[in-house]
Formats: structure tokens, sequence, C-alpha cells
């Protein structure tokens, strides 16, 4: 995060042009955004202002009395070794200065600081070396520009540190981690998996069909993995058979207004299901309510069960039901092993119907 910030000030805080009067006397304008946001920058932002300039000229005390920066340096030739005798002085690091020209001498300056910026009138050589572009000409909105650049580089900062960004991502990624390497050897785990997608490509073979189902992000999976056999993982090959009772609301909404929502997937496995069929329900807990139901009228018609859950879930395997458990009870992290495994069903299932014959391997 910046500490100081400097201005040169011909050509950024004015447009580089004089005005002559008849009398001889020059004039330049002041922008009073500019003038307000200098203000802003002093005392919203808290940080250190300089101008820097190769002028000392009435003109340029005259921006100094206006703006009132907290240090100045004016008739500076080599800008690079003065910025660079204030910057020790006071303790500063280049990295800590974000520095604001437009012409030659500040080309050297401009190449050391830990951010330069470069308004959109400067010349060609500074724009090129520049960190950022500005789109304000000088003169017209450079400081409310740069302004509003150090607003959200400080927010973001400030969100970073009190949120804990770096930390919360490294333990995310660690506890996924953590369950990747627990099931990547789990001889059990993956005998289940490779149940479920022995039951998936038995039943498409018999002319049946996937239907998938589950609850807020599990529904959305559920969604994903029909849409993948429908389509195409990987592989150009003919379509696969699989819906999702997640998708027609109008049948969710009315079993939910005419019944209840615990029977929105029972009642669909009731009339939609065939003994040839698969019912792949996706639940992080396994309980909840709409999907045991749903479980149950299956293997009371004799139809094949997958359950993808997290290890809160009740369910073991038996005849019919195969159950995939992902061991931890945290939810995003269940999810996020739940799509590996969804991807790694539709790969595996793909592969072996992508000749094109459904009813052999």
């Amino acid at each position: 995060m910046p500490r100081l910030i400097v201005f040169d000030i011909d050509g950024v805080l004015n447009d580089g042009t004089y005005l002559i009067t008849d009398n001889g006397e020059e004039i330049k304008k002041i922008n009073f955004k500019d003038l307000d946001s200098f203000n802003l920058i002093k005392k919203n932002l808290n940080l250190k202002t300089l101008f820097l300039s190769s002028e000392n000229t009435k003109l340029a005390n005259l921006f100094v009395s206006k703006f009132e920066p907290h240090d100045y340096l004016l008739g500076v030739q080599d800008k690079y070794l003065v910025l660079k005798e204030f910057i020790t002085n006071h303790q500063y690091s280049w990295d800590d200065v974000w520095y604001i020209g437009d012409g030659k001498k500040d080309y050297e300056v401009m190449q050391k600081v830990g951010f330069s910026l470069a308004p959109a009138n400067a010349i060609l050589e500074i724009k090129d070396i520049a960190s950022y572009q500005l789109l304000s000409n000088g003169g017209d909105g450079v400081v409310y520009e740069v302004y509003e650049l150090l607003k959200k580089e400080i927010c973001s900062k400030k969100l970073a540190t009190n949120l804990n960004l770096e930390k919360t991502w490294q333990t995310n990624l660690e506890d996924h981690l953590q369950i990747i390497n627990l099931i990547k050897n789990d001889q059990e785990f993956f005998k289940n998996l490779e149940l479920a997608i022995n039951m998936i490509i038995e039943s498409i073979q018999k002319g049946g069909c996937l239907y998938a189902c589950g609850n807020g992000g599990s529904a959305c999976d559920s969604l994903h993995l029909v849409t993948e056999l429908i389509s195409k993982f990987n592989y150009e090959r003919k379509s696969l058979p699989a819906i999702s009772l997640n998708s027609n609301q109008a049948i969710l909404t009315a079993i939910g207004n005419d019944y209840d929502f615990s029977k929105v997937f029972k009642r669909q496995v009731e009339g939609l299901l065939t003994s040839k069929d698969v019912l792949f329900c996706i639940s992080t807990s396994g309980n909840s309510l709409n999907i045991k139901e749903a479980i149950q009228e299956a293997l009371n018609k004799n139809i094949k069960v997958i359950l993808l859950t997290g290890s809160k879930a009740h369910y073991e395997n038996k005849a019919n039901l195969a159950v995939i458990k992902v061991p931890n009870e945290n939810t995003p992290r269940i999810q996020e092993v739940h799509i590996i495994i969804i991807h790694y069903i539709c790969e595996i299932i793909e592969k072996y119907f992508k000749d094109g014959d459904l009813n052999a391997k």
C-alpha cells in the first residue's frame, strides 16, 4: 500500500499550456474537482503528498499554495536524485511511492517507484513505461482519478487484512487436499465408486436412464452431471440418457404446493422411473427428507440408487444402493470433492460408450 503520493505540476495538475494576457502575464487554470480530490487524499486516505517540479515559477508556487501538499520541491532538474534523497531522509522505500508524471524529466523516477501513473496526454515514452495510464488529461481530472484508484487499493488491502484472505485461502486448500489424500488410496471408497459406475453403465445398456436430484448446490450438481452425459464431457459420441429431477420448475412447485416439499423427488420417481433406471441422489448431509423419501421409493420399485454424500449420512451399501461418502462434514469441502467425483464418473462412462454402441463394451 502506498505511503507517499508524488505529483509533477506541469502537465499533471494543469494541461501543460500557458495563456498569455495582453499585459504579458501567464495564466493557468486549476480544476476544482482535482483540488477537492487532493484534499481527500490527504484527509480521508491519510497519505503524504509531495509536489516535485522542474519549474520554480510564480505559477508553480501558486499551485503549491492552493493545493497545500505536505512537502514540495520546485526548480528540480534531476528529479531522480532529489526524490531518492527525499525518500531516504523521510524513511520511505521506492515501493512506498506512487508517482504521477507526464514528461521526459519524469522518466527515470517512474521506472523506479512502486507504481507510476501517466495522464492521457503524457508523452508516448512515459505512457509506455507507466504502471497505469489514466483516462484523464493533465489538469482535467487526473487527481480525481488517482484518488479513486487509491481508494480501491486501500480498500482492497484492508479487506485482505481484515478477512485474512490469504490465510483463509491456504486453509481451504489444505483442507481440500487432506480430503483428496484420504480418498486417494481408500480401496473401499473406490469400490463404491466403481459400483456406482457399473450401475449406470448396466442401466444404459438395458435401455434405462440416469435420473439425478439434489437440493441447493447439489441441485446444481445434478444438472451438471446430466449436462455432461447428454452433451459431452471430452469425446464426441452419442448422447447418453440422463434427466435431472430438478429441471422442471412446474413439477417441483406443483408437488411442493399440492403435497409437501419432501415429496418433490419421490412423486417423480413414482411416475417416471422403472427398474431399468438409476436414481443418482446428491446430498452433502445425506439426511434431506426429500432425498430420503426418493431413495426409499426407488428401492421399493427395485430401482438401483446411487447416493453421493458426506460422512454424516446414515446410509450404507446394500442391495441396489451404492453409497459414496466424502470423509468430511464441511459442506463446501464436500461439494468440491463431489464435483471431482462427478467428473470422474462422466469421464469413465463416456470412455466406455465413446465408440457409439450403447449395448456393448
